[in-house]
């Protein structure tokens, strides 16, 4: 359970703590994304293994009980005829219906005489379960080799819960009964359900961790393309308008009709409306370009209102020559501004 919640925290912060600190500096570098899109794919790909893991048995922990008992005499003033040490293992813990391993091992009393000894469990079964028609299943015989130490093992199976405990045969013959002992306690299947669940609800979780970090990079990357896509529109729009407003001047410096009115009230008129645009379409532009664009943009817009606002005197063509001076630094603003923002 801490391997998993260090695993899952860990991996969160790597993911959008190396986003937050590291990328947002190294955003322009192609290189450096590519790196992170890969170590995101990994991540997922670990995780949704282990997501898968966990929802086998794999990483059910297998549970030992070792009991001590003694083989006791009638008259229990009297040595025991034998020590014995039960080895319990089994997945999860010990449940109904789930297969038990039982190692036993045996030391009798010197000068006891017993011969082909079997422990016997009357409420358990044989793991697995006889399944021939006809023959019901038999309780388990676990007969001790008796090359040494007298050793023995096997799979057992409770269909109930409660305490259990065993029966000694030598022979074929029962000489020693405990069955009324609590040799080990089998928990209702009902628990084992929940250690299962438990794993598979981690599983799920770390699963859906791993569909989520492929799928965030996939959502941002079709925002990105939509918030790219609407700023491409908004500068082609600017360009366009700034490229309108050179063509505009450069038809009014060689079209002498529009030099005096109304033609040229009417392309003033014309200038503060190319202004009022240029406004406006830097404030749409807002977050989408960078902060010289749009200055440079409302110096431009500036530029025009002027021009729009000018008098003409009879001065010598000062004012005339202020007027178109004040036109060419505009149009050359332009003509910077569309060349960056290609």
């Amino acid at each position: 359970m801490l391997f998993y919640y260090y695993f899952v925290i860990t991996s969160i912060n790597l993911i959008f703590g190396f986003k937050g600190k590291m990328v947002k500096n190294w955003a322009p570098d192609k290189a450096m994304r590519s790196i992170s899109m890969y170590t995101k794919v990994i991540l997922s790909v670990i995780m949704f293994i282990i997501g898968i893991l966990f929802m086998t048995d794999i990483f059910i922990p297998t549970v030992e009980h070792i009991k001590q008992d003694a083989w006791i005499r009638q008259n229990s003033s009297e040595p025991a005829i034998a020590g014995l040490m039960f080895i319990f293992t089994s997945k999860g813990g010990f449940f109904t219906g789930q297969p038990i391993h039982v190692k036993i091992q045996m030391w009798l009393t010197e000068g006891e005489n017993y011969t082909d000894i079997a422990i016997v469990f009357p409420d358990a079964y044989a793991y697995p379960r006889n399944q021939t028609p006809g023959k019901p299943p038999s309780a388990p015989w676990i007969c001790l080799k008796e090359d040494g130490d007298r050793i023995g093992e096997g799979d057992i199976e409770f269909t109930s819960p409660g305490s259990y405990g065993y029966i000694i045969f030598s022979e074929g013959q029962p000489v020693y009964y405990a069955a009324d002992q609590k040799t080990i306690e089998i928990s209702p299947y009902e628990n084992f359900l929940q250690v299962r669940y438990s794993l598979y609800g981690l599983g799920l979780t770390l699963i859906s961790i791993a569909v989520s970090i492929l799928a965030i990079p996939a959502i941002r990357e079709k925002r990105r393309k939509g918030t790219n896509e609407r700023k491409r529109q908004k500068v082609d729009l600017l360009k366009s308008k700034l490229n309108y407003v050179i063509t505009s001047w450069e038809t009014f410096k060689k079209t002498e009709e529009m030099h005096v009115n109304p033609g040229l009230r009417d392309f003033q008129y014309e200038l503060e409306s190319n202004a009022r645009s240029l406004r406006e379409i830097a404030s749409a532009l807002e977050k989408l370009v960078s902060e010289n664009a749009l200055k440079e943009t409302i110096e431009i817009a500036d530029m025009l209102t002027k021009l729009s606002e000018m008098k003409f005197y009879i001065n010598g063509g000062r004012s005339w020559n202020a007027f178109l001076q004040l036109g060419d630094e505009a149009i050359k603003k332009c003509k910077e501004l569309s060349q960056r923002l290609d």
